[in-house]
């Protein structure tokens, strides 16, 4: 691109008349000098110019648009409305370069009476990254309008681990809505999501318990496997009680199990046995009414039979850790798969 170097005030009517020229090169120029004098009357005609039919022209449009700053905020939020879709979506990138001072109006356009303009300024949001519109975007996640409550959920997961805290606290909301996308935007955030959510297993609100089970189920991190069987053993109330309440239903047969010397002393005496349990899982997800998982999984552990008096049959012992190993490989298994 050729340097522009044209600074003066004076130049802004004619720069303006430029943008309606022939020749792309000749708009392009113009758009860049435009954004150089940052002048407020450039602001309109160079949101026309973000339907222009060249991209670079377009993309110096979105720049010079960025380089006005405040004054171009409220057109910018305006062009949200446009029917031309280059128009809004460069509105959005505009925004974005704008920044920290667009936040506030932003946050203001989520309860606009167009939901187009609710959508984009829930997507601009995401791009700017600034955390006050963390909660305001909560908010946002039971909009009546589908587009408003995904680029809510894509604009905290953009936030990052900042909006963990908050969403956790969206679990325990009323408005089921809420709770729904509030799980989505953790699954979307994902791994630093995951130990405050095995915190929220803890928590005595059976909302939150129960959306944090399903958050870390969507997430499917391994590191999450004893803390959901630990939830299930000892909170009664996260049972499902019959088998047409239920989303997941899983049927283990236990076919085999197995004792077996696996090291011997030096008078060939048995010191250490090997207990394997096997079963055949079937795992059904009743909402989609699908076999997801079918197959085997087995659970292993090795006792010692000299082990001393007073800690009960060691072989009953072993035997119960490794009924505890085919429960979390079932677990593991389902995490990973569902």
């Amino acid at each position: 691109m050729r340097s522009v170097r044209i600074k003066d005030d004076r130049a802004v009517e004619p720069l303006i008349t430029a943008l309606r020229d022939a020749d792309p090169q000749v708009r392009q120029n113009s758009v860049e000098a435009l954004g150089k004098i940052k002048d407020a009357r450039s602001i309109e005609p160079l949101i026309g110019v973000l339907k222009d039919n060249d991209s670079d022209v377009r993309w110096n449009a979105i720049w010079a648009l960025g380089e006005m700053g405040v004054a171009a905020i409220e057109p910018l939020i305006s062009a949200f409305k446009d029917e031309d879709a280059r128009v809004r979506e460069s509105a959005v990138w505009a925004l974005s370069e704008i920044g920290e001072p667009a936040v506030d109006r932003l946050v203001d356009s989520l309860k606009h009476g167009n939901p187009q303009i609710r959508w984009h300024a829930a997507e601009t949001l995401g791009e700017v990254k600034d955390t006050r519109a963390i909660e305001p975007l909560i908010w946002a996640l039971k909009d009546e309008d589908s587009r408003v409550r995904e680029n809510a959920v894509f604009s905290l997961r953009e936030i990052g681990t900042a909006s963990i805290a908050p969403l956790i606290a969206a679990l325990k909301d009323e408005d089921s809505r809420i709770r729904e996308h509030a799980v989505w935007a953790l699954m979307e955030i994902g791994t630093p999501a995951v130990e405050p959510l095995i915190t929220a297993l803890k928590f005595g609100d059976i909302r939150v318990r129960e959306t944090a089970i399903r958050a870390l189920g969507e997430i499917r991190d391994v590191n999450a496997i004893d803390s959901l069987i630990a939830a299930f053993g000892a909170d009664r109330s996260l049972r499902v009680t019959s088998l047409e309440d239920a989303d997941l239903v899983l049927s283990v047969d236990v076919n085999s199990y197995s004792k077996t010397a696996a090291v011997f002393d030096e008078e060939q005496t048995v010191s250490v046995y090997d207990v394997v349990i096997s079963a055949r899982v079937e795992a059904e997800d009743q909402v989609r009414s699908e076999i997801f998982f079918e197959g085997p999984v087995s659970g292993r552990k090795t006792y010692d039979p000299e082990q001393s008096a007073g800690t009960g049959d060691p072989e009953e012992a072993a035997a119960a850790q490794a009924v505890g190993e085919v429960a979390r490989e079932v677990v593991r298994r389902v995490l990973t798969q569902w």
